[in-house]
């Protein structure tokens, strides 16, 4: 059972764990949530353990369902970069096509956009590596072929891709 001094804690984690699983949709779990916070607040100590029971069960289903989610949103996402051609399937390092590079620039926040322009139109190789390792964060393969790109000093190809400011 919880010991007196960690009622105020448990009630605190309770009601930030009803708004979050309010925000995700888990209405379920926000209500139980609600109910356990709302029995922490009264020390109705009899009652936390039913209901904390009742909770983990429905966590679990949450936790579960959000795991199953993100998969699929994976599978999807392959699918959908496949299904546009963005990889050759002939390279083994799974190069990307002239139209994936293009569409995967273009979705890149506007601020890299305006770098890497800069960067190719200046041929400042300091710069791009800076602005590489951000890239790199939206996508691995993007980022290593702009990075083949610009050690090969094609960096008309680069600007070709980038779309003009409101283009996107």
């Amino acid at each position: 059972m919880i010991a007196d001094s960690d009622f105020e804690n448990t009630r605190i984690l309770s009601h930030t764990i009803k708004g979050t699983a309010g925000n995700l949709g888990a209405d379920e779990l926000s209500k139980i949530a609600g109910e356990l916070e709302a029995t922490l607040m009264q020390k109705k100590k009899d009652e936390f353990k039913p209901l904390l029971d009742k909770f983990s069960s429905v966590l679990k289903i949450v936790i579960t369902s959000i795991s199953e989610l993100e998969n699929e949103t994976i599978i999807r996402n392959k699918e959908f970069y496949n299904s546009l051609n963005l990889i050759a399937d002939d390279k083994k390092d799974e190069a990307i096509t002239n139209e994936g590079f293009a569409l995967l620039i273009s979705s890149l926040p506007e601020n890299l956009l305006k770098n890497l322009k800069d960067a190719a139109e200046l041929g400042d190789e300091d710069m791009f590596k800076k602005l590489n390792v951000e890239i790199q964060k939206f996508n691995a393969q993007l980022a290593k072929k702009l990075e083949s790109l610009f050690s090969d000093f094609e960096y008309d190809k680069i600007l070709k891709m980038i779309p003009e400011s409101g283009e996107k």
